[in-house]
Parts: structure tokens; C-alpha cells; sequence
């Protein structure tokens, strides 16, 4: 009985899509930036990335609820329609989530400029920085302006630890 009821589940598989073919679409899903699950209608269909695109064939035309899920990224979502005949290719680049920094420096006190902004004074921890490069300055009085490029990732804690050097001095001897 099992056999027979695979057989006829296959066959009758085989017959709706020979009868809805004319209605029948595609949805090819491509994460540019990262590995992400894909669920169609709340439904998982698989893992999709720039190299390895999910094709999902033989859809019936009309709306689907479209999301795509990857770690450290906020999920993307849209109503992608599907049209008869047609494949219908969907690009995508997620969102990363900020991260933070924590940015200390010897001796404390300095001013903290990321990209130019000023943002506190060290010891200085930062909560939602953007997820990227970013550039440091660090400004104490009679102390070198003190620079770095940090790599702040999505959901990742970064830390910048400096080292301020002392302006010389001049001395004037009459």
C-alpha cells in the first residue's frame, strides 16, 4: 500500500505540473553580501549566496511572502510576485547590525573623533557603531593627535587601545 500510494503521489505530481505549466513561474534569490536561509510563505527552501543562487522553479504565478535570514544581519523581506513563464531573479544585499567599540587610551582623557565626529572622551564604550572601516583620532592636551583605522563588524565587539605620546617641549634658557 505505501508503494502504491508513492506511485500515485508521483503521478499525480507529474499530471498537475503538465496542466499548470502554462501557469507557472520562478524565483532565482541572490544574497550578494552573505550566506542567508531563504523561506517562501514561512516555508525554509534552502541556503542561498552570490555563489550558490536559489533557484525555486515551478511556482504558481502570484505573490509570496520572500525572507532571507543570516546571522549578524537584519532580516530582509518583500512580497516578490511571480509571473507565468517567467524566472524572475532577486538581488539582495542585507544589512549588517552595528557592533561596538570599546576605545581606551594611556594616558585617559583624550578626545574620540570617529570619522571626524566627535563621539566622548576615553575610556569610551560605544554600543551601535556601523558596521566597517572607520578612522580614530584621539586629541589630549600637550599630547600627539594620535590616528587609527578600525574594522568594526556586525554584532562583533571591537576594541582600539592607544598609546598617547607627549608633545616636546621647548626650553629657552636666557
Amino acid at each position: 500500500p505505501s508503494l502504491l500510494r508513492e506511485m500515485l503521489t508521483e503521478l499525480a505530481g507529474e499530471i498537475e505540473l503538465k496542466y499548470q505549466r502554462p501557469y507557472l513561474g520562478s524565483l532565482e534569490i541572490i544574497p550578494t553580501n552573505v550566506k542567508a536561509e531563504v523561506y517562501l510563505n514561512n516555508i525554509f527552501k534552502g541556503h542561498a549566496s552570490a555563489q550558490t543562487p536559489l533557484l525555486l522553479e515551478n511556482l504558481l504565478e502570484g505573490d509570496y511572502d520572500l525572507r532571507l535570514i543570516a546571522g549578524g544581519f537584519y532580516n530582509y523581506g518583500e512580497n516578490a510576485l511571480v509571473q507565468a513563464k517567467m524566472n524572475r531573479q532577486v538581488k539582495v544585499s542585507l544589512r549588517g547590525k552595528p557592533g561596538s567599540m570599546t576605545i581606551t587610551s594611556d594616558p585617559a582623557g583624550a578626545t574620540v573623533f570617529i570619522d571626524n565626529t566627535a563621539v566622548g572622551v576615553t575610556p569610551l564604550t560605544l554600543d551601535e557603531v556601523a558596521e566597517g572601516e572607520h578612522e580614530i583620532t584621539l586629541n589630549l592636551a600637550n599630547f600627539n593627535t594620535w590616528k587609527k583605522m578600525a574594522t568594526v563588524q556586525s554584532y562583533q565587539p571591537t576594541s582600539v587601545k592607544a598609546t598617547l605620546e607627549v608633545k616636546p617641549g621647548i626650553l629657552i634658557v636666557n
